[in-house]
């Protein structure tokens, strides 16, 4: 079945028209739904999560699952933005709208370019399945899991933007949260109190001079402060007796809970060691969510970074598809963001690789965008691969 570049682009206007933040995925799962009806899916179901899978069946052999996830970041600040967020504008071959790129042009692309072998079923040997997911943004790979533990793949291919890089790899990411603590006081006479905030200062400079590790392949860790609180709040007078700040931390292959857990008490201890007010602790954010079809669950904001090895069978045959199609640029690459590829590595252990249409720098902006021509390049790359993967 040929790829319909004009039906494939109708359909991610589609989807970029119908507003989809994470955890309220409904109207856009049924989209997608629709449309996997349309093209021939079999097996077309709903999960607990509100992901919808599609099933194309070629006979005895591996089953390979093709994701994307559907629900988007928001569009706030809305008024920056120069064309409506959900209008699936198309403006010199540019589809713009929230999620052009993050991700329902990959979706759209997969589920077009996957369907686009269902002639040719003879050739093949597997079961492929193509799976628009849930959640992404708030709890990377969980809603992925439900889908890999009903099929047990062989091979996932995960179908965030790469500007059409093949991708074999990924920063993981940890929220960490640190607690200092004081005494209450009034103001006017702050030192009958202990003042949380001044103690939290310390410790962030010590925070900011943690020394991360790097990697061969994926590079140096990132660490960054992104909120802080003191409490109670407003102060009205009243020295802090409790000061919270959350760091976002990017990470390497090798590091793990335990890890973290190891150095983020040593820096409190060597807080401590130089000052013997500091009453500090540490911990990995966790939070609780519910999914638009009201199944909750609680997520630890621990994702592992993950890298496939570069003479991996899924690696060899991804790229002698997008070879022979002539869609593979360069070396396989990494995501520097995470996605739900940490879930289906390290977590399932299952090979993974990444591929997908857009550049992921113009992700979560203002006037986010995907080039038509890449939407219709990579459902030919998502057919490649498959093909690859299942002949």
């Amino acid at each position: 079945m040929k790829i319909d570049d004009e039906k494939l682009i109708e359909f991610c206007r589609a989807l970029v028209r119908i507003p989809s933040p994470a955890g309220k995925e409904k109207d856009a799962i049924r989209r997608a739904q629709e449309e996997m009806l349309a093209l021939g899916f079999e097996e077309v179901e709903l999960d607990e999560f509100g992901s919808v899978v599609g099933v194309l069946r070629c006979g005895p052999g591996p089953v390979a699952v093709f994701d994307a996830h559907i629900d988007t970041v928001g569009v706030e600040p809305v008024n920056e933005w120069t064309r409506d967020p959900f209008g699936g504008w198309v403006e010199d071959g540019r589809l713009y709208g929230r999620g052009s790129v993050d991700m329902k042009g990959s979706a759209a692309a997969m589920l077009h370019g996957l369907a686009s072998l269902m002639e040719e079923r003879e050739r093949l040997g597997g079961t492929l399945i193509a799976s628009i997911s849930t959640l992404e943004e708030i709890a990377e790979g969980v809603a992925l899991g439900a889908v890999l533990d009903r099929f047990e793949p062989d091979f996932v291919v995960i179908c965030e933007p790469s500007n059409m890089e093949l991708i074999r790899g990924q920063r993981g990411r940890v929220e960490l949260a640190f607690t200092t603590y004081g005494e209450p006081a009034h103001s006017s006479t702050p030192e009958l109190g202990v003042d949380a905030v001044a103690k939290m200062m310390k410790l962030i400079t010590r925070i900011d001079a943690m020394e991360l590790p790097t990697h061969p392949f994926l590079g140096s860790g990132v660490q960054a402060l992104t909120d802080i609180i003191s409490t109670p709040y407003p102060a009205q007078s009243t020295v802090p007796a409790k000061c919270r700040a959350t760091f976002d931390r990017r990470l390497v292959v090798g590091e793990n809970e335990s890890s973290i857990a190891r150095e983020t008490h040593d820096v409190i201890e060597a807080a401590k060691g130089e000052d013997d007010q500091m009453v500090a602790t540490t911990e990995i954010v966790t939070a609780e969510y519910k999914a638009y079809t009201g199944h909750k669950f609680s997520f630890s904001k621990f994702i592992p970074a993950w890298e496939t090895a570069a003479d991996s069978a899924i690696v060899a045959a991804a790229a002698r598809g997008l070879e022979a199609a002539g869609l593979l640029p360069g070396p396989p690459d990494y995501y520097r963001f995470c996605t739900n590829g940490s879930w289906a590595c390290v977590h399932a252990g299952l090979p993974t690789i990444g591929y997908g249409p857009g550049n992921a720098a113009l992700a979560h902006r203002v006037d986010e965008y995907a080039e038509i021509e890449q939407l219709r390049a990579a459902a030919r790359g998502y057919a490649a691969i498959a093909g690859e993967l299942l002949g």
